[in-house]
C-alpha cells in the first residue's frame, strides 16, 4: 500500500508539472518563470528591466505560437479587460533561441490606478494581440510608482539644529564679553595709575 500511494504522488507531481509547463512560462528568466505563483516580483516605473528568456523548442511554438519561430514581445495587464493596456515592445522576434530586452517601465497613473498587474508576452507574427490568440505569457508581476521621498526633517535632525544653534548664541555672548574685557583693561590699568600718583603727591 505504502509503494502505490508513492507510485500515486509520483504521476500526480508529474502531471502537474507538464501541465505547469505546458503555457512555457517556466522558459522566461526575468520575469522569474521559475515560481508557480504571480506576482513574486515588483517593477517600479522608471526602472530599466533587463527582460530574458531561454527560448522555446517546436514543441511550444507549434502549440503556443500555430508553429511560428517569429512573434511580437508585448506588455499587458493581467487578464483585466477593463485596463485594456497592451504596448508593443519589439517585433519579428526569433523565439526558437535565447534572447533579451531592456525594457524602461513606464505605465500611465490612469491605468496603474486601475491595475498593478501586468505581464509581458510574445504574440503570433503577423496578427495584433489578442488575449485568446497565440500566446507565450510570462509570470504575472507588479508595477507601481516609487513612494515619493519625505523632506520633512527628522525630530532629532531638528534637535541638533536647535542646539547648533544655541551653541552659536553662546559663542556670540562670549565673544562680546571678551571683546569689552580687553578693550576696558587699558582704561583700567590707567585708572589705577591716576589714583597711585594722586596718593603720592598726597603724601
Amino acid at each position: 500500500m505504502a509503494t502505490l500511494k508513492w507510485v500515486w504522488l509520483l504521476l500526480l507531481s508529474v502531471v502537474q508539472v507538464a501541465q505547469s509547463d505546458e503555457t512555457g512560462r517556466s522558459n522566461w528568466i526575468v520575469p522569474d518563470g521559475s515560481n508557480e505563483k504571480d506576482f513574486q516580483q515588483t517593477f517600479y516605473n522608471g526602472e530599466k528591466v533587463h527582460l530574458q528568456w531561454a527560448g522555446w523548442a517546436s514543441y511550444y511554438t507549434d502549440s503556443l505560437l500555430d508553429g511560428s519561430l517569429k512573434a511580437n514581445l508585448y506588455v499587458v495587464a493581467w487578464e483585466d479587460k477593463d485596463a485594456d493596456y497592451i504596448r508593443p515592445l519589439a517585433s519579428s522576434w526569433d523565439v526558437s533561441g535565447s534572447g533579451s530586452y531592456d525594457w524602461t517601465v513606464n505605465i500611465d497613473n490612469e491605468t496603474l490606478a486601475k491595475n498593478h498587474k501586468y505581464c509581458v508576452v510574445f504574440a503570433e507574427e503577423g496578427y495584433s494581440y489578442s488575449y485568446d490568440g497565440y500566446n507565450i505569457f510570462s509570470s504575472s508581476f507588479l508595477v507601481r510608482n516609487r513612494p515619493a521621498r519625505s523632506r520633512t526633517p527628522t525630530p532629532e535632525a531638528a534637535s541638533s539644529g536647535g542646539l547648533q544653534t544655541g551653541a552659536k548664541v553662546a559663542i556670540g555672548v562670549g565673544v562680546a564679553i571678551g571683546g569689552l574685557a580687553v578693550l576696558s583693561a587699558p582704561g583700567f590699568f590707567l585708572y589705577r595709575l591716576g589714583r597711585q600718583q594722586e596718593a603720592g603727591e598726597k603724601k
